[in-house]
């Protein structure tokens, strides 16, 4: 039907957004490391203020061991979707809660060299290898969760520490 072959059409127009789209969203037209001004709170960001002596799995679950355990206020699992103040463009959880996969793949070096290109540096992964995660997790410290923190991940990671969020092309 015509209404089926519609949403077929919207479903193919969704993927991952690029590294650059995802940071671009992240900042929401601010320049700071966050997207919000003032000391990052648990009340805005998903994250671990404690310090990990030593973290093992043992029967599926994470066992810590901690030299400074978290604030009572720290959630210690992902939070809810839309349950964090939104960024200035009305996206929730920017910051922490999970890492975001992206299309590219994974350079340590980011941008660098990149800097006077004006277009979406693309560099889409390909297979197992390597793809950028970004925004921090609800297991990092503040510092992994800023809208310049970025790590890598190949696609059969799995993790409860890691997400998604897609982007329509048009």
């Amino acid at each position: 039907t015509k209404a089926s072959e519609g949403a077929t059409a919207d479903a193919e127009r969704l993927r991952l957004p690029t590294e650059a789209e995802w940071e671009y969203a992240c900042r929401a037209g601010t320049t700071g490391e966050f997207s919000f001004k003032g000391p990052i709170q648990h009340a805005l960001v998903n994250f671990n203020d404690g310090d990990v002596k030593n973290a093992v799995v043992v029967a599926g679950r994470l066992e810590v061991e901690w030299n400074t355990p978290p604030a009572p206020e720290c959630r210690m699992t992902t939070a809810p979707a839309g349950s964090l103040p939104p960024n200035p463009w009305g996206l929730h959880e920017m910051h922490g809660n999970l890492w975001e996969w992206t299309d590219d793949r994974y350079s340590p070096e980011g941008y660098v060299g990149r800097e006077a290109v004006a277009v979406d540096p693309f560099d889409r992964a390909v297979g197992s290898e390597p793809r950028t995660l970004r925004g921090g997790s609800w297991y990092d410290n503040a510092r992994l969760c800023r809208s310049t923190a970025r790590d890598a991940g190949g696609p059969v990671v799995r993790s409860n520490r890691i997400g998604f969020r897609v982007a329509r092309s048009l």
